[in-house]
């Protein structure tokens, strides 16, 4: 049985071809454009933003409305 795929996952199948590190450069996340692309898809943030809640690294404070990382310690 074939494994079922999120549906916000599928936008990725139409990423066209794309560089994470530039040839015979140091890797730099502002040059990635793998990442740059996977930004501007909202499904796909939104896919990784339900994941981080559901596994437990992220959480919303009613109290002030802002979602914060569980091991964030404020001053």
């Amino acid at each position: 049985m074939a494994k079922s795929k999120d549906k916000r996952l599928s936008v990725a199948e139409h990423m066209p071809p794309l560089r994470r590190k530039q040839p015979e450069t140091e890797y730099d996340t502002e040059k990635d454009e793998v990442l740059k692309w996977v930004s501007s898809q909202p499904g796909l943030v939104g896919f990784l933003v339900s994941k981080l809640k559901d596994w437990g690294y992220i959480h919303y404070d009613p109290e002030t409305h802002t979602w914060k990382g569980v091991g964030y310690e404020s001053d």
